[in-house]
């Protein structure tokens, strides 16, 4: 009778471990998938809500927008810098390009000035008398010439202190005549010169 009872006991546990293998078997796979589906909706629905939070979008439209009127604030500046070096180089193009004109006519000028002192120094005579007397100085002359080269308002700036020797820086002056033209670049229409007529023994 025992054995008998043991045998059912032992039927029963038995049956009972078969139906709770099956209960398992059979939710575990069903469990794991609702788990599987449940993670992979909150995953979706996590990245939507990231992807179309305002704050976020607001910031990102922000930051874009810093971005590009900080590259237009870059482009601007350097626009403007391009633009002050070429206005700076243009400058300084023109004042060289000034510098050399004026250097060019005061060039022509002087060389125009310089040939007619050359001319009077070869009319230049030494009166006799003066050298027999040995007379020396210098005579410092006033004239104008125009621009078609006649000589005007000739006068003494400065007397050597001898009536001969200025009469003859006068005369050397006067026998000149009509000089070249002033050039026309100079587009003077006259030119006031002085010059200094050294009369000397040696």
């Amino acid at each position: 009778m025992l054995n008998k009872i043991i045998n059912i006991i032992i039927y029963i546990l038995i049956l009972s471990l078969i139906i709770l293998i099956e209960q398992f078997i059979l939710t575990y796979p069903f469990n794991k998938k609702i788990e599987e589906i449940i993670e992979k909706s909150y995953k979706i629905q996590f990245t939507e809500i990231q992807e179309n939070n305002p704050i976020e979008l607001q910031l990102e439209a922000r930051k874009k927008s810093e971005a590009e009127a900080e590259q237009r604030k870059k482009s601007e500046a350097e626009a403007e810098q391009r633009k002050k070096s070429e206005a700076e180089a243009e400058q300084r193009k023109k004042s060289e390009a000034e510098a050399e004109q004026r250097a060019f006519l005061s060039g022509l000028r002087d060389g125009y000035i310089n040939d007619l002192r050359i001319e009077i120094e070869r009319n230049k005579s030494y009166p006799l008398i003066s050298k027999a007397k040995k007379e020396e100085g210098i005579v410092v002359l006033f004239f104008r010439v125009n621009n078609k080269g006649e000589i005007s308002n000739l006068k003494i700036l400065k007397s050597s202190g001898y009536e001969k020797l200025d009469e003859a820086a006068l005369k050397a002056v006067k026998a000149v005549g009509i000089y070249k033209r002033i050039p026309e670049e100079l587009e003077n229409e006259y030119l006031d010169i002085q010059v200094p007529i050294k009369f000397n023994l040696n």
